[in-house]
């Protein structure tokens, strides 16, 4: 390639950069009124739906959610990596898993999915150990041998979840 062959490649890739008409200005945000969310189950966020996935046991809107290998989502708690450490982990956000997962986002949690009080506003709120039901969020970081340290948001009041969960855990 000549040198007047790359000059004429560069401009053709200045003008078609130049139509895209791209500025940081247009970019778009969003804003998330906690106020929307009237109601337990209300959410606003990323939602991941996988054709095909399956659910084990019953879930309900507000219980944080693992994938097993066999895509098969089941409540989630920290008594073992297995269940809620080294997985993929989601709100359920239905009843119906084909409704899909919260993945990052805010919710209103129902407070039968908190466990040890009210959730500690600005606080982290980490995965719960409760197996009855599964799928708590807590203020208060598990300890027992053999548990899971799981972060998976923070609580922006009481019973509303930024949830946005770390990739990474600690196994007590």
């Amino acid at each position: 390639m000549n040198r007047r062959s790359i000059i004429d490649q560069i401009n053709i890739l200045k003008k078609k950069i130049n139509d895209l008409n791209i500025s940081l200005n247009d970019v778009a945000t969003n804003t998330f009124k906690t106020g929307d969310l009237a109601a337990a189950g209300n959410y606003v966020g990323d939602v991941l739906i996988i054709p095909g996935a399956t659910q084990g046991n019953p879930i309900n809107p507000g219980q944080i959610v693992y994938m097993t290998a066999g895509n098969i989502w089941e409540p989630a708690y920290a008594t073992a990596a297995i269940n809620g450490g080294s997985v993929q982990i989601g709100v359920a956000i239905s009843t119906s898993i084909s409704d899909g997962i919260l993945i990052r986002g805010i919710m209103k949690i129902d407070t039968s999915y908190i466990t040890g009080g009210a959730l500690t506003v600005a606080a982290q709120a980490y995965l719960g150990t409760s197996t009855s039901p599964g799928g708590c969020f807590t203020s208060t970081a598990p300890s027992a041998s053999g548990h899971v340290v799981r972060v998976v948001g923070h609580a922006v009041s009481a019973d509303i979840i930024y949830f946005n969960p770390s990739p990474d855990y600690i196994e007590i």
